[in-house]
């Protein structure tokens, strides 16, 4: 079957394409619904590795936190606090999504 055309004609549990889950990651509503919208975006960006506690705090309470984190992991985000990860920790994801060939 054709992943393609199975979308198009809205089919359920088709496979989608990295490229396809990129394009529906940057469309911005999940952004939206997200936590730290109304919180000081200064808190999510910190100087200092360890005065990350604030932004983990916000992040664990949001709904949109996996969307955010896969967003950040795609898109290869090298600064700030995305989905309750830091650089370091996103980092060692990333090194462990190429070891097991994901």
């Amino acid at each position: 079957m054709d992943v393609n055309r199975g979308i198009e004609v809205g089919l359920e549990n088709i496979p989608r394409t990295k490229v396809d889950r990129l394009e529906e990651l940057t469309e911005t509503r999940w952004q939206e619904l997200a936590n730290c919208v109304e919180s000081d975006p200064n808190i999510f960006f910190p100087e200092n590795k360890k005065d990350d506690r604030e932004a983990k705090e916000i992040c664990k309470q949001c709904d949109v936190r996996t969307e955010c984190l896969e967003f950040s992991l795609q898109t290869n985000q090298e600064v700030g606090i995305w989905g309750g990860k830091n650089e370091d920790e996103r980092r060692r994801m990333r090194r462990q999504l190429r070891v097991s060939g994901i």
